[in-house]
């Protein structure tokens, strides 16, 4: 197989060098055409022809040595293509050497049309030479796109060089299953222009691009410099249900193929202009080590941290409560490699039914609760009311009676600033949700 696999690179490599004498050829006859129009006689005779000769073995020599045949046509670039018109200019300028040097002495040569044949032709050339290989390139990523059906539909964070080289990375992945839409920025002298043939659209079209496209996700890189408007467009996101994609700093990845599938989501305390802090302190390892310690929504954004913090503080029992099955199995899989942990459980249950939450009190009877379970996208909470308030104010009812009638002794509730001066029903669900974690609490006093 190895033995095929080579015989194949190699016949490749040939191929494109004999495809490339074929385009410098036709383009020094077309160069003598243009200067002789039509004197067809000319550009077929012998002396014209050994010319041709002479410059294709040239061309050979500088392609072979340069390396010109031995790249993947389809993975071209910038560096590719310039690497292409350095080889042109250096073997047209040896090629005038030559002939002036040894040629013009033994041989009929007219200086009349040769200096103007040989400007023609090195742009002629290096124009057909770089065409093969661009629409070569584009060829293949144009099949490729055919193959792939419901491709995710991508935006990247700003449009500076670190976002280009992002896009530039990942059109040169092997991964074909999604597209990019465009670029987010909301710098007035790029929004609404063009980087490649992507728009750069505003931050406040992302929720239209949402509705329109079906965008799933944003790509941002780690090392971007506008830290306010890219917290500004994480939390539009956010708001739209679009996941955000963290990518390292190019330095790390740019040798490199960059591939979608690798890169991690973006972590809430990645949002932070500071170190997150850990809980670390004695009094609170004190208080949750040896304990059974119960997390809702386990498996979301904050709720995964919780988790991954009251590990380190040695608990007997955790026990992981969420109604998303594939994250909460995902969440297990973290901490089995992670933390090499057996004192978790896993329980899926919708806050919304008593009756399951009350076997889980039943069951493992815990004595502290970190309650992060919540219905949280403003967008889908608008259009699904009855459920926001269901989940986010009769939910956290059902597990505060349940804290009240099974004694635990700590009930510690995960709310955001969208419950104050809230102007949309999730916000109101949380504001009611915060209310009536309140009153429970003053009357379990």
């Amino acid at each position: 197989m190895k033995k095929i696999l080579f015989c194949e690179k190699v016949y490749s490599r040939w191929l494109i060098l004999l495809i490339d004498q074929l385009i410098v050829t036709i383009s020094l006859a077309a160069s003598l055409l243009v200067i002789q129009k039509e004197d067809l006689n000319e550009v077929f005779s012998n002396s014209f022809l050994l010319y041709v000769g002479i410059y294709n073995l040239i061309t050979i020599g500088v392609f072979v040595s340069m390396r010109i045949h031995t790249g993947i046509i389809r993975y071209s670039s910038v560096d590719d293509i310039f690497r292409v018109f350095k080889a042109v200019l250096l073997a047209s300028l040896l090629f005038e050497a030559v002939t002036y040097l040894f040629l013009s002495t033994y041989f009929e040569f007219n200086n009349k049309w040769f200096i103007p044949m040989l400007i023609i032709n090195f742009f002629i050339s290096a124009s057909m030479l770089i065409a093969l290989r661009i629409g070569v390139k584009q060829l293949f990523h144009y099949l490729k796109d055919l193959e792939v059906v419901g491709k995710e539909v991508l935006l990247i964070y700003g449009a500076d060089r670190a976002s280009l080289l992002i896009k530039q990375g990942l059109d040169s992945s092997s991964e074909r299953n999604f597209e990019i839409l465009g670029f987010i920025d909301d710098n007035p002298d790029r929004r609404n222009k063009h980087i490649e043939q992507k728009r750069v659209y505003g931050s406040d079209s992302i929720q239209d691009l949402k509705n329109k496209y079906g965008v799933e996700k944003m790509i941002v890189a780690e090392d971007c410099l506008d830290i306010d408007g890219r917290k500004a467009a994480i939390e539009r996101c956010m708001e739209c249900g679009i996941r955000i994609i963290s990518v390292p700093a190019s330095n790390h990845w740019l040798k490199g193929k960059l591939k979608l599938s690798q890169l991690p989501d973006l972590r809430i305390e990645d949002l932070l202009q500071r170190d997150p802090i850990n809980m670390e302190g004695e009094n609170i390892k004190s208080e949750l080590k040896g304990k059974r310690i119960l997390i809702t929504g386990a498996a979301g954004s904050i709720g995964s941290e919780i988790v991954r913090q009251v590990l380190k503080c040695n608990p007997q029992l955790l026990i992981l409560c969420d109604q998303a099955e594939t994250p909460l199995h995902e969440m297990q899989l973290e901490i089995e490699d992670t933390f090499k942990s057996n004192i978790c459980e896993l329980f899926i249950v919708n806050i919304q039914n008593y009756g399951r939450l009350k076997n889980l009190f039943e069951t493992y009877r815990p004595e502290i609760i970190f309650h992060a379970a919540a219905l949280k996208h403003v967008p889908m909470m608008e259009h699904n009311p009855s459920e926001a308030i269901l989940t986010n104010v009769m939910g956290t009812k059902n597990l505060a009676d349940l804290a009240i009638d099974y004694d635990v002794e700590k009930f510690i509730m995960i709310s955001t600033d969208k419950a104050v001066k809230p102007t949309n029903v999730m916000g109101a669900s949380k504001k009611n949700r915060r209310n009536l974690y309140s009153v429970v609490t003053k009357l379990s006093k």
